[in-house]
């Protein structure tokens, strides 16, 4: 995947996100924060990828995928997590470009100043049960 293509994600997942945001102070901090981490994450998982280490992909092989985490915000947009606890989790869908099968990860950082590590993947199955996949 090319650098201009992962930029556009990430900024997109960005946009997508920051449209949702009406806070101000303390909110806006642990927004901001929250999108250094959501960027953060989304280098990794390419890094991953791109070194052929993300499990059940190769690195050559394309497609698109999408983060999730915890809830932020409640239907009021109000700020749920203030600030921003550790460890965080974010879970990652990958879809290859064919759509099949689809991977799910789930990615960690313990606290602020800590790498992050995988800590499962998961390959959903035509019947939707997932199966673990081995690194």
């Amino acid at each position: 995947m090319t650098n201009l293509l992962r930029n556009l994600l990430m900024a997109l997942g960005i946009i997508l996100l920051s449209s949702c945001a009406c806070h101000s102070g303390q909110d806006e901090k642990s927004i901001d924060y929250y999108y250094s981490l959501l960027t953060e994450a989304s280098s990794y998982v390419y890094t991953l990828k791109d070194r052929g280490q993300l499990p059940g992909v190769s690195k050559d092989e394309h497609g698109h995928f999408d983060i999730f985490s915890e809830p932020l915000w409640d239907a009021q947009r109000q700020s749920l997590k203030q600030p921003i606890i550790f460890p965080v989790t974010f879970t990652v869908n990958l879809t290859p470009t064919q759509g099949v099968p689809e991977y799910r990860y789930k990615i960690t950082k313990a606290s602020k100043h800590a790498d992050w590590q995988l800590n499962g993947a998961w390959r959903k199955l035509q019947d939707g049960k997932l199966e673990e996949v081995k690194k």
